[in-house]
Parts: structure tokens; C-alpha cells; sequence
């Protein structure tokens, strides 16, 4: 397109003549050129003419609004292309994303089951902590037991040792029976 503007403003401005801005064109092109060009040459004999100044400078705007013209539906061909190719890389990103939105919604489902899950466990985790720290609890209880116990089994003993002196005392011989 720059260089389309380019050639615009130097055909405009008479520095460069359509077929030297534009050599490049096809065959076709130069063909219509050289017609072009040899009317315009043999309208341009007779230069004191008015009408024919006219004429040619009509005969340049005219090339140029044609060359314009040509050098915009070639831009525009190539932009509808562009357009095109946008069209099946949205098609094609789109896929991509349908497909992830479905991966992703997986996902979700997965994490939430894994949630659950680890609730649940935590539950039980809670469960299990609860019935340990009773059994620590019980078994606190069991030891304390234990301790009172031997103390009142060993204050018995000691006083059922008492009994038997003393029964020795009184009945020596005497056997306890139980």
C-alpha cells in the first residue's frame, strides 16, 4: 500500500510518467499502456491546442485513477484472503477452546470429587484422633487405678501383717484361713 502511494504521488506530481511508476505490471497492463500511449501520443501533436492539454491531463488522471483502482482490488483481494485465513485460525482456536472449556470442566469435576474425598478422610482423621485421645484418657485413668490400688492392696497387706502379730499374740499358732 506505501509504495501504491508512493507511485500515486509521483505520477501527480509529473515526476515519474504511469508505465515507468508501474514497469512492473504484467503484459497485459503494458499492452493497454501502449494504447493508452499512443492515443494520448497522437492527441498530444498538435500541443498549442487548449483542449488537448486538457485532454492529456484528463488522459493522466484517468491512468492514474485506473492504476489507484487496480493497485485497491488487488489490496482488497488480499485482505478478503487475509480475512479468510483469520476466519479458519478463529475456527481453529475455537475447536481448542471447546475442547480445554471441556478438559477444564473435568478438571472441576475431578477436584471436586478430590475434595469430598479429603473431606471425608478428615472426618475420620477427627473420628480416630477422638477415640486415641479417649483411650489415652482411659488408659491415664487405668495407670491412676493401678497406683491406688497397689497403695490400698500394699496398706492391707501392711495392716493384715499388723492383724496376724497381733493374733500371734493373743493365739500363737493360730492360722488365718481364708
Amino acid at each position: 500500500m506505501e509504495t501504491f502511494l508512493k507511485k500515486k504521488d509521483a505520477i501527480e506530481s509529473g515526476e515519474s510518467s504511469v508505465s515507468k511508476a508501474f514497469q512492473s505490471n504484467s503484459s497485459n497492463n503494458n499492452s493497454n499502456n501502449k494504447i493508452t500511449k499512443n492515443r494520448y501520443n497522437n492527441n498530444n501533436s498538435n500541443t498549442g491546442n487548449p483542449n488537448q492539454s486538457k485532454a492529456a491531463e484528463y488522459m493522466q488522471k484517468c491512468r492514474a485513477l485506473k492504476i489507484r483502482g487496480k493497485i485497491m482490488k488487488n489490496e482488497l483481494e488480499d485482505t478478503k484472503n487475509n480475512l479468510s485465513r483469520l476466519d479458519q485460525q478463529k475456527s481453529s482456536c475455537s475447536l481448542v477452546m471447546k475442547t480445554l472449556r471441556k478438559e477444564e470442566a473435568k478438571a472441576i469435576e475431578r477436584l471436586e470429587a478430590a475434595k469430598e474425598a479429603l473431606a471425608l478422610v478428615r472426618e475420620h482423621v477427627a473420628e480416630q484422633k477422638e477415640k486415641f485421645d479417649a483411650i489415652d484418657k482411659e488408659k491415664l485413668e487405668c495407670h491412676q487405678k493401678i497406683k491406688l490400688i497397689e497403695s490400698t492392696v500394699a496398706t492391707i497387706d501392711r495392716d493384715a501383717d499388723k492383724a496376724y502379730i497381733l493374733l500371734q499374740n493373743f493365739s500363737p499358732g493360730a492360722e488365718v484361713v481364708m
